[in-house]
């Protein structure tokens, strides 16, 4: 919460969110609930100001749960550029002397990396650089890393101990490898533990003053180090890379930072939504000052009257049982070209505009 205070002093304004999912008989994960918090304004001491928001598909709770979604969306893409994205690669490289028995194994798996990271510091994580204008915490980036990394080991960083310490993998002697995915249909689980279990496999001490490295006593200790390394240089660098255009280079679908509150009962904002601000219909404005001239406000207002007595025909036509294809034989109403239309699947209401 004290950093939540800091980053919404700033142009940024977003929540601590929590999401409930409901882990369903196919394999899917379904979101049955979110939380957004914020800081009380008495003080931490006394907890956060929260509120829930439930799936909702109509109306303005359907806009609001979208909402809530993109705030959590906007917290998932921070975690992963800020803290999924950085490795202990360049401290074992920069550290590991040429003559070390296993400089042959791991040297490929360094390639490239310190040029990268000399780039990286030059135009994304330094001041004012593409993470700063680009990721929620803006210039408190940097230092919302450094601190979540304080307690980072080696250690934690094998796939097979990730994934049980997200709790969705957990020790099963009668699995392959004594492990048993919660959630069978998890691609990057599946794939990745078998890509694992090879470099495990072919991989089959220097930095044991350093409290990042893990104490190794036995060969087995070497080669899970040696694993974890080439693990997150290659295929976990791949991972969370490789998919960032295909999957965020449509912004809203992975979108990086909020500007605005949630909007709030009472405010023009939520009206807005309440207006069904998406579709605007025939003879409708969304924009009352389109015009100040009277003549073809005289004439649009005319528009109006004229498609809502159409509205009242159609209405008629189609309750008249005579007008057989009004309804057809499986007695549904035809209402198209029906002018106007509540919020929703409606079947009805003509735009001003092309929608689809």
């Amino acid at each position: 919460m004290p950093y939540l205070r800091r980053i919404n002093s700033t142009s940024v304004k977003t929540y601590v969110s929590r999401t409930v999912l409901l882990l369903s008989d196919d394999g899917t994960l379904k979101p049955l609930a979110i939380e957004l918090s914020l800081p009380h304004p008495k003080g931490d001491q006394h907890g956060a100001v929260s509120k829930v928001y439930t799936p909702a598909q109509h109306a303005v709770e359907g806009s609001l749960w979208q909402l809530a979604k993109t705030y959590v969306a906007v917290n998932d893409s921070g975690v992963h550029q800020l803290i999924s994205h950085w490795y202990c690669i360049p401290a074992t490289e920069g550290q590991l002397s040429v003559v070390h028995p296993i400089h042959k194994l791991l040297h490929p798996h360094f390639r490239d990396t310190m040029y990268i990271n000399a780039i990286a510091r030059g135009i994304l994580i330094d001041a004012d650089g593409f993470a700063e204008c680009s990721v929620f915490p803006e210039k408190y980036c940097m230092e919302l890393t450094s601190l979540t990394y304080k307690d980072w080991n080696l250690v934690d960083q094998a796939l097979h101990s990730d994934l049980k310490k997200r709790r969705v993998a957990v020790d099963d002697k009668d699995s392959p490898n004594d492990l048993r995915l919660v959630i069978k249909d998890y691609p990057y689980a599946v794939d990745g533990l078998e890509i694992w279990f090879a470099i495990e496999k072919w991989g089959h001490g220097d930095k044991k003053h350093d409290p990042w490295w893990p104490q190794m006593q036995t060969r087995e200790d070497l080669i899970d180090s040696c694993t974890i390394i080439i693990w997150m240089a290659s295929a976990l660098q791949v991972a969370i890379d490789y998919g960032q255009y295909a999957y965020a280079g449509y912004h809203p679908n992975h979108p990086t930072i909020t500007r605005r509150f949630m909007p709030e009962n009472g405010t023009p904002e939520y009206n807005k939504l309440k207006s069904n601000p998406d579709k605007v219909y025939l003879g409708q404005s969304g924009a009352p000052e389109w015009t100040s001239d009277g003549t073809p406000l005289a004439a649009f207002k005319e528009l109006g009257n004229k498609l809502l007595e159409i509205e009242e025909r159609i209405v008629q036509m189609n309750n008249d049982k005579k007008n057989k294809n009004c309804i057809g034989p499986v007695n549904v109403p035809y209402t198209l070209l029906y002018p106007t239309s509540e919020a929703g699947i409606t079947v009805k209401g003509i735009p001003n505009n092309v929608t689809i």
